[in-house]
């Protein structure tokens, strides 16, 4: 075991303490026919599950979808800088 100072106070590494990292996911091709909608996605961000012009009913909708943890954003209305 490797423990790192920071601060002061040793840490055990992330994966002792039951940290997981997360790949970053590009969304682009997922979202680009939405504009400006609130969606809900899967919990593994692969597909999408609701879709709405407020955030209840995009809940809602991945609910039906079975989806008991979905992660919900909004997208704007023009892409051109905005990243998620």
């Amino acid at each position: 075991m490797v423990n790192q100072r920071i601060w002061g106070i040793k840490y055990p590494p992330k994966e002792e303490r039951g940290v997981k990292m997360v790949e970053n996911i590009d969304l682009r091709k997922l979202l680009k026919n939405y504009s400006n909608k609130w969606i809900a996605l899967s919990a593994d961000s692969s597909k999408v599950v609701g879709v709405a012009d407020n955030p209840r009913e995009a809940l809602e909708q991945a609910h039906t979808h079975k989806e008991n943890n979905p992660i919900l954003t909004r997208t704007p209305e023009n892409y051109g800088t905005f990243i998620l």
